[in-house]
């Protein structure tokens, strides 16, 4: 954008329908954060933002191997109970996460998180809602 660089990852992780696999949720999650900080120490100059279905709540193992060393922020995390994006028997839960590598190049703005839905369940068919936020750009 302009003479920002912006790199964003998408990834679906393994479902929890049985049979329910966690062993490869963690090893999508340490795939995942390899790739990602692989990629910001390319490019310096890029906010780096990645998100999608990860199938895991806050404080999993997967979510916790990608917050080690508190390097990607977990944008939802400010939501508290609101970042629930699937219901599952009747009970909201946070399955779907935005993180951000924030740099020189650009950060999240606090406090733009949201969930958003069309139906109560989702969004745009789904049975999910989507989870939205905001971030600035720095020019270099």
């Amino acid at each position: 954008f302009g003479a920002s660089r912006l790199i964003i990852f998408n990834a679906h992780f393994r479902s929890k329908r049985p049979p329910d696999d966690p062993g490869q949720r963690l090893a999508e999650a340490s795939a995942a954060r390899k790739i990602i900080l692989e990629r910001a120490a390319s490019f310096p100059d890029a906010l780096v933002v990645f998100g999608g279905d990860l199938n895991d709540l806050p404080g999993s193992a997967p979510l916790n191997a990608l917050e080690d060393g508190d390097l990607l922020y977990r944008v939802g995390e400010e939501l508290g109970d609101d970042a629930g994006t699937y219901i599952y028997r009747g009970n909201s839960q946070a399955i779907d996460h935005l993180y951000v590598y924030e740099n020189q190049a650009g950060s999240y703005e606090p406090g733009t998180a949201r969930v958003v839905r069309n139906t109560p369940l989702g969004l745009a068919g789904s049975d999910h809602g989507g989870l939205t936020a905001g971030f600035q750009l720095r020019q270099q």
